[in-house]
């Protein structure tokens, strides 16, 4: 699964643990730079809540945090491929 993959299967399938992984990621995030963005600009506030680098990077840490909740279907979704592929070969 790729990360956008895995970020709109947490926000569908688990929404408030997602928000709440997201928040937490979000203050972690924005404490471990106090004055410069991962982009180079400023860190204010109005910026870390437009920036988009910013919000990748904190999407990024949720999915770390809830990575115990997508691994078992980004498995399945796997061995779905691997059964379909053998299918077209035979």
């Amino acid at each position: 699964m790729i990360h956008e993959e895995k970020v709109e299967y947490l926000k569908e399938n688990f929404s408030s643990k997602w928000n709440q992984a997201w928040h937490d990621a979000d203050v972690e995030a924005s404490k471990a730079q106090p004055a410069i963005c991962v982009c180079g600009a400023l860190a204010t506030g109005f910026h870390e809540r437009h920036c988009r680098r910013f919000q990748r990077k904190v999407a990024g840490i949720a999915v770390k945090k809830l990575s115990h909740l997508w691994k078992p279907e980004a498995k399945r979704l796997r061995d779905q491929a691997k059964k379909e592929a053998k299918c077209q070969v035979n």
